[in-house]
């Protein structure tokens, strides 16, 4: 059986498992995106990088982020695995 705690609350389905870590994804995906980026100068100007890929490109934006719940993803299963929680 999956018992996965994932911030303070306990998911026992995979589909709960892996809307957790979609919702953590999008929360967190601009700070990832700044932090590995840094800031960027346009003409003087200075912008993050989160921002300047969601306003240029939303579609972009919207497959990193895809990429990047299906990257944490594969950590959790890892982490599942290499604990027993199945």
């Amino acid at each position: 059986m999956l018992n996965f705690k994932f911030k303070e609350e306990t998911y026992t389905t995979l589909s709960d498992v892996e809307n957790a870590v979609d919702r953590y994804a999008e929360e967190t995906f601009d700070d990832f995106l700044d932090d590995n980026w840094g800031e960027i100068n346009v003409c003087g100007l200075t912008y993050r990088p989160s921002v300047i890929l969601k306003n240029t490109d939303p579609v972009a934006y919207r497959c990193s982020i895809a990429d990047y719940s299906s990257f944490l993803f594969e950590e959790v299963e890892e982490i599942e695995i290499g604990e027993g929680n199945e």
